[in-house]
């Protein structure tokens, strides 16, 4: 029995090897490139969750940095509305009892998807 099976699989490789895809089909994934066309300024010290833009303001959640990260409870983050042009925070609300991850505006609602507290701010 096992020896018929080994036969089957080595006969089903074999054709496969010789016959390839049968029907033509292209089943190769698709390749892309891309071209940077503009650098924005970025702060260095965000722990970039998500990146949003509402009503053409950019809005960017963020969560614990590295340094809390690593100390216990790891809770941090915020939600911050950033000057595309120069990078610079203009209002942040900060996140103190969740571990901040992305954010949604729907329905003039803001909702903050947190780590572990299935809670949100």
């Amino acid at each position: 029995m096992l020896r018929g099976l080994v036969l089957l699989l080595i006969t089903l490789t074999a054709v496969s090897a010789q016959y390839g895809n049968l029907a033509g089909e292209d089943f190769s994934a698709p390749v892309y490139s891309y071209k940077v066309v503009k650098e924005y300024p970025h702060r260095a010290q965000a722990w970039t969750e998500g990146l949003s833009f509402v009503n053409g303001e950019l809005y960017e959640s963020t969560g614990p940095t590295p340094y809390n990260m690593y100390s216990s409870p790891k809770l941090g983050g915020g939600l911050a509305k950033i000057n595309l042009s120069s990078g610079i925070v203009e209002d942040n609300i900060a996140f103190k009892d969740i571990y901040g991850e992305g954010a949604a505006h729907i329905g003039g609602v803001w909702f903050v998807l947190s780590y572990e507290e299935s809670t949100s701010p």
